[in-house]
């Protein structure tokens, strides 16, 4: 393994993920979503005390339903999931 190459998983030839090396990379590669009470996103909060805020969650899951039996149905998964 030359060091420009990086480690690769053995028997799939995927590049092994790097370790987090700020303080920055692992807050946010060594929290959980339990440890996420609030989000802003471009000046914007979009999540505040872990739930969304300024959305229609149940707008939103409704609309995702189509999607999701499609994804079901390409997959062949259609008599495993209640989507399809």
């Amino acid at each position: 393994m030359s060091p420009a190459s990086g480690p690769t998983l053995s028997g799939c030839g995927a590049t092994a993920p790097a370790w987090p090396t700020s303080t920055r990379q692992q807050v946010v590669y060594c929290t959980s979503p339990s440890d996420v009470a609030d989000v802003w996103v471009d000046g914007a909060r979009r999540v505040m005390d872990g739930h969304l805020v300024d959305h229609d969650l149940e707008g939103l899951v409704e609309a995702s339903r189509p999607l999701a039996a499609e994804l079901v149905a390409r997959a062949g998964l259609g008599g495993r999931s209640r989507l399809a």
